[in-house]
């Protein structure tokens, strides 16, 4: 049987950090904040962290094949360039953002992110 090493890599201090997903493309780990609206990827070959505000409360995101991201946020979809840090609002949300936001979601086979909403007591309280 394989042993394996766990190691302490990062302290990313993320309130309410969801949603991971490893890029291929920049052998890197990309997640949410959820609590303080930010992008965070990490990439362990140079140990770099980068983190991005994000406009809006982001649930989770889906990677483009350009290397950008599709962010189902709490007002709406969004594109997100990790090069230039360009976010550009794509779709407003189709629900009220007063008491719903969207959570959870991935990429299905073809590419496209499915995201779920729901009631976010945290807005309504």
């Amino acid at each position: 049987m394989p042993e394996y090493q766990v190691k302490h890599v990062l302290a990313s201090q993320c309130q309410l950090g969801e949603a991971p997903m490893w890029s291929v493309k920049d052998q890197a780990l990309v997640w949410v904040d959820i609590e303080r609206s930010k992008i965070h990827r990490f990439t362990p070959a140079s140990n770099e962290h980068r983190v991005w505000d994000f406009p809006s409360r982001p649930g989770c995101f889906a990677f483009c094949e350009d290397g950008s991201a599709v962010v189902a946020a709490r007002d709406g979809f969004y594109n997100m360039s990790f090069a230039s840090g360009a976010i550009k609002k794509l779709h407003d949300a189709p629900f009220n953002t007063t008491t719903h936001r969207f959570n959870d979601g991935k990429p299905d086979r073809h590419g496209r992110l499915i995201a779920g909403s729901f009631l976010d007591d945290y807005l309504t309280s």
